[in-house]
């Protein structure tokens, strides 16, 4: 294929494979750049996994529906149940691996 080895074509598709999880699951996204104003009180979290799945609903069967990497921030709600915490609507993950950023209100 276009004069590359078999070797070369493997480690180019891992590479493709590794960047778009992390395009794909970073969390990071653009109106997250805004530090929340004095006084708010949102929750947002830093993932301390090297990969953090979201899954469909907070159990560990539960289809996965994405994934974050290791420091990749979000906003989260203060919803923990089943020990997965509720980043958005139909999207939970395990909160033992979900930091609260420093001044954000992120208790239960």
């Amino acid at each position: 294929m276009f004069g590359l080895s078999k070797r070369a074509v493997t480690v180019i598709g891992i590479a493709a494979g590794v960047l778009a999880l992390y395009l794909l699951g970073n969390g990071k996204h653009p109106s997250d750049a805004a530090e929340p104003a004095a006084g708010v009180s949102q929750c947002r979290v830093t993932v301390n996994a090297d990969v953090l799945n979201v899954r469909a609903a907070p159990a560990l069967d539960a289809p996965v529906i994405g994934k974050f990497v290791k420091d990749a921030e979000t906003e989260a709600d203060k919803v923990v149940e089943n020990g997965f915490r509720k980043i958005d609507e139909n999207r939970w993950a395990a909160n033992e691996y979900l930091t609260p950023k420093q001044g954000h209100d992120c208790g239960t």
